[in-house]
C-alpha cells in the first residue's frame, strides 16, 4: 500500500506483555503529511498530537492537555424548545448502553423523559425536568468519551516489537520504507526491458546473417539453435521460435526505429533507481492520485 493502513483502520488488542490501541485517521490528512515529509524530511507539526478521525461517525477527536495520547470524542446534539435532540453518540459509546444510561437518568429524575426516534441514525429527544440547569449538556448527558492511544507494532521484517510510537513515528518510518520499493519496481522493469532490447538486437543480427536461408538448410531446430549460439546470439531459444515474417526488411526497419525509445526508457529507469529525488516525485504523484480517487 502507498499509505500506512495501520493509521487508517482503528484496531486494538492485547498480547503477552504488549497492548495496542490505535485510532483511525483521515486518509487525506495522512497523505498530506506523507507528501510534506517526502518534500521537507519532516512534518510541519512534528511532535504535535494528531486528531483521530472516525469516518463512520464523522467525528474528530480533541487531545487532552494532560496526556497527548488521550483522545476525547464528543457526541452531537441540537437544543430545541422541547428539549435536547441527540444526533450522534461519541466514539466508543454503544447505542444500547446509552439507552440504558438514559433510563437510569430518568429513574433518578436527572431527566424528565426521552423519546427514541432512531432508525439508521441516532435521533433521541431528551426532555429535562422543569427549571433544570443546562450548564453542561455534554457532561449531563454523558456525550463525552475518551480513548488513550497506545501504538504498538511489529517491524517491517516481522522480527521486532516497536512500542511507544506516535503518529509521526509511524508515518515517517512507513513512508521511508515504502520509498525503497520504487528501487525494486524499476529494477524489475529495467531487467524486463533489457531482455526486450537484447531480443530486438538479436533479431537485427539474425536478419543481417540471413537467418531465413540458414534455417532452411538446418536439419532441425537443435541445429539452428547451435548455429545461433556459435554466432553470439544470446536469445537463441527465442529467435529459433519466431515466425519467418519477423526476419523481413519491414521488421528490421521497425526494430531500428523502436530501439532509441527503448534506450531512452532504460535511462529513465536508471534515473529512478539511482536518484532518490526522482523516486520521491513518483511517490508524491501516486499519493496525489490516491487522494483524487478516494476523496471524492
Amino acid at each position: 500500500p502507498l499509505v500506512p493502513l495501520t493509521l487508517i483502520n482503528a484496531t486494538s488488542g492485547v498480547a503477552g506483555g504488549f497492548a495496542c490501541n490505535i485510532l483511525s485517521r483521515d486518509l487525506v490528512r495522512i497523505i498530506e503529511d506523507q507528501i510534506e515529509y517526502l518534500i521537507t524530511g519532516t512534518n510541519e507539526e512534528y511532535g504535535c498530537p494528531i486528531n483521530a478521525y472516525i469516518k463512520s461517525l464523522g467525528q474528530k477527536s480533541t487531545v487532552s492537555t494532560d496526556d497527548i495520547n488521550k483522545h476525547i470524542f464528543k457526541g452531537t446534539f441540537i437544543t430545541e424548545k422541547k428539549g435536547v435532540r441527540i444526533t450522534s453518540l461519541p466514539y466508543g459509546v454503544k447505542y444500547s448502553g446509552y439507552i440504558d444510561m438514559l433510563e437510569k437518568l430518568k429513574n433518578n429524575n436527572t431527566i424528565k423523559d426521552y423519546i427514541d426516534y432512531s432508525k439508521a441514525n441516532v435521533d433521541i429527544l431528551v426532555k429535562f425536568v422543569k427549571d433544570a440547569p443546562l450548564t453542561n449538556i455534554e457532561k449531563q448527558l454523558k456525550l463525552i468519551s475518551s480513548e488513550t492511544e497506545n501504538i504498538t507494532l511489529i517491524d517491517f521484517n516481522g522480527s521486532k516489537v516497536l512500542d511507544n510510537l506516535n503518529y509521526h513515528d509511524v508515518l515517517q518510518q512507513f513512508t521511508k520504507w515504502r520509498l525503497q520499493w520504487y528501487v525494486i519496481r524499476y529494477q524489475k522493469l529495467k531487467n524486463e526491458l533489457q531482455v526486450e532490447i537484447d531480443r530486438m538486437n538479436d533479431i537485427i543480427k539474425a536478419i543481417d546473417m540471413n537467418i531465413g536461408s540458414v534455417a532452411k538448410n538446418c536439419k532441425n531446430k537443435s541445429e539452428l539453435i547451435l548455429f545461433l549460439q556459435n554466432n553470439d546470439i544470446g536469445s537463441h531459444e527465442y529467435i529459433s521460435s519466431l515466425p519467418v515474417y519477423r526476419f523481413t526488411i519491414d521488421e528490421y526497419d521497425k526494430i531500428k526505429k523502436l530501439l532509441p525509445e527503448k534506450y531512452k526508457l532504460m535511462d529513465t529507469y536508471n534515473g529512478y533507481i539511482t536518484v532518490e529525488l526522482k523516486r520521491k516525485k513518483i511517490y508524491i504523484k501516486e499519493l496525489e492520485n490516491l487522494v483524487r480517487e478516494f476523496s471524492q
